[in-house]
């Protein structure tokens, strides 16, 4: 048996300019806005973190992701799992670098979809399962009829969900896209959103695929403390409980943050002991996951979760850890007809403070020790 990790990275896909976010957080709005105007909010926080070179890409360039692509090759990154925002047949957001990606096949990465299933709202708007997408940014409403909602999650009957998997099968068939024994994998984000309709929307999708001469298709959901889950889940990291008591726990601790309005702190130690413990207890079909460092702060303001602290741990750490655990059980985390598996790590979402490419004063210290020492070298499906 194969003790290989292939690293998947988080590929949010928020920096190119969309009409969307111009209307609604002022022109030309990305999340670059957000990285340019932080400042630090406690003595030692790396704010602003400014790309090596000052390289404010923008994913709309083709030429940007191949960069993308072969840095992380040359860093033993296996693929990007691109967040995914289909709210429903009107309205599809932030599509253009993964609709660049299918049209260029000469970039050489895997990639996957990992589907932010929720709504949009300001930060004011009171509803569950919704999302405040940049609360540091957010203004009172003008008037009362202003809703707040800026994009509405609509599931729809059947008919829309044969649209949302006609427009995903061009992907699923591509060789790049992560397969699992030739089935494609779709991750689900927000399993708390109306899961017994995600239950039947997957069901359908795995009959649409095998009707199309797919093998099938493999659902996955984000592991959480409800225990809402798919047959195969994925694990994410920090702040991201999948049992009951570290729910309670982590929304007291919320509670607390929001009402005292200060940044809320975690030990970096701490959250790694329970991701690694977590490891050692997953099953055979839990894709794990790892971060090198977090911070919301640029987006999110002083009043969220914070860990702007210098990287502790490279990506070979991370995979070394995961390939232990997995040796010790006996047993691989994901099979595949290689033996291989799959862990998730936090590493090219800008406004949390980790990416790839590196960053001013931190440099890239954590992605060289991965360049050198990694597992993955040369381990591609």
């Amino acid at each position: 048996m194969s003790n290989k990790v292939h690293l998947i990275a988080n590929y949010l896909p928020q920096f190119h300019v969309i009409p969307e976010n111009s209307h609604w957080w002022g022109e030309g709005y990305t999340d670059w806005v957000g990285v340019r105007q932080a400042e630090p909010q406690y003595p030692g926080q790396h704010q602003p973190r400014v790309p090596l070179h000052e390289n404010y890409y923008s994913l709309d360039d083709p030429a940007v992701l191949q960069w993308q692509a072969d840095l992380a090759r040359q860093y033993g990154v296996y693929g990007f799992g691109m967040y995914h925002y289909w709210f429903s047949s009107e309205l599809q957001l932030l599509q253009k670098p993964a609709e660049l990606l299918l049209a260029h096949p000469e970039i050489d990465i895997h990639f996957m979809f990992i589907w932010d299933n929720t709504s949009w709202t300001r930060t004011w708007v009171q509803k569950g399962a919704a999302n405040d997408w940049a609360p540091k940014f957010d203004e009172q409403p003008v008037s009362p009829q202003e809703s707040g909602m800026l994009a509405e999650l609509r599931y729809g009957t059947e008919v829309d969900w044969r649209k949302h998997f006609d427009y995903l099968l061009p992907f699923f068939r591509d060789e790049r896209y992560i397969k699992l024994d030739g089935k494609p994998m779709f991750a689900f984000f927000q399993p708390n959103n109306d899961f017994p309709l995600q239950q039947r929307m997957a069901a359908y999708w795995e009959q649409l695929a095998i009707e199309a001469g797919l093998p099938g298709l493999i659902c996955l959901s984000k592991d959480n403390a409800h225990n809402r889950r798919f047959t195969y889940q994925m694990r994410y990291s920090p702040f991201s409980p999948n049992n009951f008591w570290g729910g309670v726990k982590n929304k007291l601790s919320h509670l607390w943050t929001k009402r005292r309005q200060k940044i809320r702190f975690a030990d970096y130690d701490a959250q790694w002991r329970s991701i690694l413990s977590d490891a050692r207890h997953a099953d055979a079909r839990t894709f794990l996951s790892g971060f090198v460092s977090f911070d919301d702060t640029p987006r999110r303001g002083g009043e969220r979760e914070s860990f702007a602290v210098t990287p502790r741990r490279s990506l070979s750490v991370i995979c070394a850890s995961f390939s232990r655990y997995r040796a010790s059980r006996g047993r691989s985390t994901l099979s595949s007809p290689l033996g291989t598996s799959g862990a998730r790590g936090h590493i090219w979402s800008r406004t949390s403070g980790t990416a790839m490419h590196g960053s001013r004063p931190c440099g890239r210290p954590w992605r060289r020790r991965t360049r050198t020492k990694s597992p993955l070298r040369g381990q591609m499906l």
